[in-house]
């Protein structure tokens, strides 16, 4: 058995490299001084605490200010397919 993995890709502004480190971390949101933004920077802190869970892990492979794109990877564990 290996591992699921998943990926996550939006359109938008890059992550800058002084904020990548930071991007998981909970309530943090990058490039704030842009203006009006939705969000409480928790979505990636929950989802990294979610895949951890598992005894996976979440990286960001890609932000170029075309696509930002995570990789998740959670291990199939005991998994047996029934299809």
């Amino acid at each position: 058995t290996g591992p699921c993995a998943s990926l996550v890709w939006n359109q938008g502004d890059a992550i800058g490299e002084e904020y990548r480190d930071k991007i998981f971390d909970r309530f943090y949101r990058a490039n704030s001084s842009r203006g009006a933004q939705s969000g409480g920077g928790l979505g990636l802190s929950l989802t990294r605490e979610i895949v951890r869970a598992h005894s996976g892990e979440i990286s960001l492979e890609r932000s170029d200010g075309c696509w930002t794109v995570l990789l998740m990877r959670i291990p199939l564990v005991g998994y047996s397919s029934r299809f």
